[in-house]
Parts: C-alpha cells; structure tokens; sequence
C-alpha cells in the first residue's frame, strides 16, 4: 500500500474494536517504507537512534556484570551445599539479565522518543497533507523548520514521559497486595502502557491540529478499544531489538493514518448538489 493510495482508504467503522488498532499500527512500517519523502525525514531519527542503540548495547555488556556483582557476587564453594546457592545464584542471574534488559530498552525508548520528537512532529504534518491529497510546499519541513520546533516538541514528549512514570506508581503499590498484587500491577501496567504509547503517538497528529489536551484523551477513551489495541502493537514493535528504530517514525504514520480514518468516517461530509437534467 504506497502513500500515494492513503487517500482512498476506507473509513474505519463507528466503534471499530481492538483489532483494528492493533493491525493499524504495523500498517505503519510498510506506509513508510513506500513513501520516500517521509523514509528521507525518518532516516535522521533512525539513524541518531541506531547510534543510541549501539551506544547503550555497548554500555549494557560493559557495566552488565558489575551491577549484578553489586548485589550478589558468585557464590564461593567450600562445602556441597554452597552448589545450593550456585543454582540459586544462576536463577538471580538470569532474572537480573531479563529486568536490566527492560530497564534498558525502557530507556532507550524514552530517549529516543524525546530525540526523534520533532522529526515524528514533522512526519505527523507531512501525512497530514498526503492524506489531504495535497501537494507539499517546496519550502515546507526542512531540517531548519524541524529545528526550529525542536524545543515545544521535547518539551511536549517530556511532560508526557512524566505522566506515563507517574501513572505506574500504582503498578508498583499493588504488587505489595499478597497474592492478587501481582496479577493486579500486571494488568495495570499493560493497561497504562498501552493507553499511553496510543495517546503518544496520537498526540503528534492530534497537535498539528489544534487539539487541546483534553480533547486529546478525550478522543482516546471515545475511542478507547480501538486506541489499546493500537498502543499494544506499538508497545510490541517497540520492545523488539532493531524493529524499534524503524518502529518509532512508523508508528506515527500510523496513527496518523488511523485518527484521519476514524475522523472521516465521523465527520459528516458535504451534501452535493443534485445534478441537474436536461428536459426537452
């Protein structure tokens, strides 16, 4: 599906479910990927991210031992029951490697999204006007444009970064509850995860309308199984090694895409004028 045929997409259906948003989001990758104007504007934040990427990956091997060691060193062996704690040992180790991995990915992910910021606002407008079937000004989204808004964007990704922390304070209270805590901060957690990673990426083309924050999360919970089952493949896509750096500017091209979907199946067009016949 290349960009050019974006405008002939089907409305989404009035209370279109989880699926639907779910499938939308990895559209994404492959509506990018057929548009070169916006590959060329996503080439930038990729290419600042793979290096983020293989900094961090660097800085993981590096440190990965120490900070285990810092909390509990390989056992000593002078009796046959220290193998206990060998086997023990190893079971932490592996835990540890799988918390420090999200702790790490987690990372990147909030770091990338604050770099890539303007570049996502910009391939946001940018699929706005293709879906308009308009023709993009020549002078329009330069790399001095993009920079220029630099500082409202990662301010903006900021205050949302510290409203998704914020809201998974609770996951952390319910895991102290015996027993159900766990399935509890699971479920809360998916949840704001999910109603997050939606509510970002829709932000973008949300902002280059002229929506107000309230109007926002508004949309989002009118919209709101269908807005889960988007932020679930976008956290999905995000979390996989690799495909996030390609990921992060897809995703935005979705949910551009998407929000345009839903609003022209809900915005009432124009009534046409009946045409007129010739009487002889």
């Amino acid at each position: 599906m290349g960009m050019k045929k974006l405008s002939e997409l089907k409305p989404v259906q009035q209370g279109a479910g989880f699926f639907v948003g779910l499938q939308s989001a990895f559209d994404g990758i492959r509506m990018l990927l057929d548009n070169k104007p916006l590959m060329k504007i996503a080439a930038i934040p990729i290419a600042i991210n793979a290096v983020l990427y293989l900094g961090l990956i660097i800085l993981f091997g590096i440190y990965f031992d120490s900070l285990r060691d810092m909390i509990w060193n390989y056992p000593a062996i002078e009796a046959w029951y220290d193998y206990l704690l060998v086997a023990l040992w190893y079971v932490f180790n592996m835990l540890f490697f799988v918390v420090a991995l999200l702790v790490f990915l987690i990372g990147f992910l909030l770091t990338g999204n604050i770099l890539a910021a303007p570049f996502n606002d910009e391939i946001a407008g940018r699929t706005l006007v293709l879906l308009s079937g308009e023709a993009l000004p020549e002078t329009d989204g330069g790399l001095g444009a993009i920079l220029a808004e630099a500082g409202r964007t990662v301010v903006q990704e900021l205050k949302k970064i510290a409203l998704y922390l914020l809201l998974q304070i609770p996951t952390l209270l319910l895991m102290l509850i015996p027993v159900a805590g766990s399935v509890l901060s699971t479920a809360w957690g998916l949840y704001i995860t999910w109603w997050f990673f939606s509510l970002d990426y829709l932000d973008y083309p949300m902002t280059r309308l002229g929506m107000v924050w309230a109007d926002k999360r508004a949309w989002v919970a009118k919209h709101r199984a269908m807005s889960l089952g988007f932020g679930a493949a976008v956290s999905a896509m995000l979390f996989i090694p690799f495909l996030n750096l390609l990921a992060l500017p897809a995703c935005v091209v979705a949910a551009t895409v998407l929000y345009h979907r839903v609003e022209s199946q809900e915005t009432p067009a124009e009534p046409k004028p009946p045409h007129s016949t010739e009487t002889t």
